[in-house]
C-alpha cells in the first residue's frame, strides 16, 4: 500500500511525448562519400552509388520539436539516427530546410527538405 501513492504521483507526472511523421519517401538513390580513414578498405573509399529500393526514410518531429530521421529497411526494421546518438541541427535558408546530423563518432550527414517544415517553428 505504501508504494501506491508514489507510483500514482510518478504516473501523473509523466508526460507522453507524441511524434509526427512530417515527411516520408520510399525508394531512393544517390551517392555517399566514404573517407579513407582506415575503417573501410581503401578500394571502397570515395564516392559510390547508394540505393534503397524497398525502404522508407521518414522525418519525425516530436511534440517538444526534437527531430529524428528514421530509416525503415527492406525487412521492416526501423533505425532511428537519434537513437544511434546523432544530434540533429535544423538550418533554414528561406526556401529549404537543411538538417545536419552529427554522430558521436564524428560522422556528419546532411539532409535537405522543402520549406513546409518551417511551419513547425523549429527555429
Amino acid at each position: 500500500m505504501n508504494l501506491i501513492a508514489p507510483l500514482m504521483v510518478a504516473l501523473l507526472a509523466t508526460s507522453f511525448v507524441r511524434a509526427e511523421v512530417v515527411a516520408s519517401c520510399g525508394a531512393s538513390s544517390g551517392y555517399g562519400y566514404y573517407v579513407d580513414n582506415g575503417v573501410i578498405p581503401s578500394e571502397k573509399t570515395g564516392f559510390s552509388e547508394d540505393t534503397i529500393r524497398n525502404g522508407v526514410i521518414q522525418l519525425v518531429v516530436s511534440a517538444n520539436k526534437d527531430l529524428d530521421i528514421v530509416h525503415i529497411d527492406a525487412t521492416g526494421t526501423k533505425l532511428s539516427i537519434a537513437e544511434d546518438g546523432a544530434q540533429l541541427v535544423p538550418l533554414f535558408n528561406g526556401s529549404n530546410i537543411h538538417i545536419i546530423a552529427v554522430y558521436p563518432s564524428g560522422i556528419v550527414e546532411s539532409w535537405q527538405g522543402p520549406s513546409f517544415l518551417d511551419s513547425y517553428q523549429l527555429f
